[in-house]
């Protein structure tokens, strides 16, 4: 609430319940003919409090602030060598080559995934939506592709159990992310998906710093 008047008002507490603050505290309020000086208390967050010291404000009127406005956007991670360590899984190219889903399954995660999760759930609560854009394997049947993506949901699950994506894409290898996804952000570990992407691409070591800044 943006309170004004014509006074220059001083006290050694703030305004509320006597709640003392051990310094003054001065409140410059800038006039606004609004309406006949009304001799109030104080009102503070829409709620009448009643000043510890002996002040009494003139209100000349009360005005709503405008709620910042937070632009809100799309987050995407990939997944292998992003999130997931299937790189560092002893043996996944030969796995995969046959058709073998456990390197989906038993990769280790990459960063501190309670931290991810924290900063993941806060994103949403401030209206950011989150999902995964992740390839299939290079050449993979359509079957051995539907159980690469149950293996990648499955990691998903389990490693970040306390996170609700908004969607999660697992896609044909090669797929365009940009395209498949409307845009956003990405977090990418593959620079070619990067310089496709263009503005809002990260690498990995980039993921917690930047979801820091959006808060």
């Amino acid at each position: 609430m943006a309170l004004y008047t014509n006074k220059l008002v001083t006290t050694n507490y703030w305004p509320g319940p006597a709640r003392e603050r051990s310094i003054p505290v001065y409140y410059t309020i800038p006039v606004a003919a609004l309406s006949t000086p009304l001799a109030i208390d104080f009102i503070y967050n829409k709620t009448p409090c009643v000043f510890a010291g002996s002040v009494l404000l003139y209100l000349w009127g009360e005005k709503e602030p405008q709620e910042r406005k937070v632009k809100t956007m799309k987050i995407w991670f990939d997944m292998d060598g992003t999130i997931a360590n299937l790189y560092a899984v002893d043996g996944w190219l030969d796995m995969i080559t046959a058709r073998d889903t456990r390197p989906y399954e038993i990769a280790a995660p990459m960063l501190d995934m309670l931290a991810l999760a924290a900063f993941l759930n806060d994103a949403k609560a401030n209206g950011h939506e989150i999902g995964i854009i992740s390839w299939t394997a290079k050449n993979g049947t359509a079957e051995y592709n539907a159980r690469t993506a149950m293996a990648k949901r499955e990691w998903l699950a389990r490693n970040l159990p306390t996170v609700t994506w908004n969607e999660i894409r697992v896609v044909a290898y090669g797929t365009d992310k940009r395209t498949a996804t409307g845009g956003g952000i990405l977090f990418d570990d593959e620079e070619p998906n990067r310089v496709a992407w263009g503005r809002g691409a990260y690498e990995p070591r980039e993921i917690l710093e930047i979801l820091a800044r959006l808060g």
